[in-house]
């Protein structure tokens, strides 16, 4: 028996495996096993203190069967906690999604608010850049014939008269 737990089979397993920190010891003779146990009260508990369990016939089944569930209740263990690492996983990259989108959102804002104010500089009345192209035109300026007139350009780049109402709140920001 102490030679048994001296073995350390378990150091033979690759890491990873379910290790016991005992040895089993099958004695195949029932009654042999029972002759011991009588004229040896203490052999049993003896060699559960070395870490080592005698097992018969009747009780092998029994604890192979417990070793069985406890392995299969260490993998399940194992498998809700690689479930809940693939969902810290998922919700993070959620996360980092909503924070990009949130980026994305606020500079395409930025830029409409720079459109807008753009726009102001080129409104068809008011203190503008075209207001005053216009006005020096009235005054005998030539605009480039190779270009495209003032008059002929998409109102598009032109903002209506009421500024105000394409300006994007401020308190938006």
């Amino acid at each position: 028996m102490k030679r048994l737990a001296k073995k350390e089979y378990t150091k033979y397993l690759p890491s990873g495996y379910n290790r016991l920190n005992f040895a089993i010891m099958y004695v195949p003779i029932e009654g042999a096993l029972n002759l011991a146990l009588l004229n040896d009260n203490s052999l049993w508990r003896e060699a559960y203190d070395e870490g080592v369990l005698i097992l018969g016939p009747q009780t092998m089944y029994m604890n192979l069967r417990v070793l069985e569930m406890m392995w299969t209740q260490v993998r399940q263990l194992q498998n809700q906690q690689d479930m809940m690492n693939a969902a810290n996983t998922v919700i993070d990259r959620v996360q980092d999604f909503g924070i990009r989108f949130m980026e994305v959102e606020s500079s395409m804002n930025d830029t409409l608010k720079k459109i807008t104010k753009l726009k102001i500089t080129t409104a068809d009345s008011g203190p503008s850049i075209i207001t005053a192209a216009k006005n020096l035109i009235k005054a005998g300026a030539k605009e480039n014939k190779k270009k495209k007139s003032l008059n002929d350009m998409n109102d598009s780049l032109f903002i209506e008269t009421d500024t105000t109402a394409m300006l994007p709140d401020e308190s938006e920001s």
